[in-house]
């Protein structure tokens, strides 16, 4: 695949693994940690 496409991956994982973080935050929960909790359970599926 082109560094094009990998980049545009990147941005999706990112936005996927970011997204929830957010949402988090706005309840009150840890930004942080929701944000590593939310990438490192992306990377074991």
């Amino acid at each position: 695949m082109s560094w094009i496409w990998w980049t545009i991956l990147v941005i999706i994982w990112v936005a996927l693994a970011f997204w929830p973080a957010r949402v988090a935050h706005r309840k009150g929960h840890s930004f942080i940690g929701y944000f590593i909790f939310s990438i490192s359970s992306s990377q074991q599926h």
